[in-house]
C-alpha cells in the first residue's frame, strides 16, 4: 500500500539520485565519511528530517535549483547556512 503524504503542498521532494548525490556532498562537506555504512547511517538518523524539509520546500527555490543543476557543493554550503540559521547542530 502507498502512503499518502503529510508533507504540506509548499513541499515536494527532490528525486533520489539528485538527493543522494546531494546528501553525499553535504556528508562530506559536514566532515562525515559517507562510505563508513555506519557513520552514514548516524549522519542519516540525525540530519534526514532538518534536511529533508529544507531541501523539499519549495520555499527554498535557490538550492533546490543547485540541487537539480547538480551544483551540490553550493547546494550543501546554503542549507549549511540554514541549518545553522535554525539552530539544528551541525558536524565539522
Amino acid at each position: 500500500m502507498i502512503e499518502e503524504s503529510t508533507k504540506p503542498e509548499n513541499f515536494i521532494r527532490i528525486p533520489l539520485v539528485e538527493r543522494t548525490a546531494f546528501y553525499v556532498a553535504l556528508m562530506e562537506k559536514m566532515g562525515t565519511e559517507h562510505r563508513n555504512y555506519k557513520l552514514q547511517s548516524e549522519w542519516l538518523d540525525e540530519y534526514r528530517k532538518p534536511v529533508g524539509d529544507i531541501i523539499d520546500s519549495v520555499d527554498n527555490k535557490d538550492v533546490r535549483n543547485l540541487i537539480m543543476k547538480g551544483n551540490y557543493e553550493d547546494a550543501a554550503k546554503s542549507v549549511i547556512d540554514i541549518l545553522n540559521e535554525k539552530k539544528v547542530k551541525v558536524a565539522a
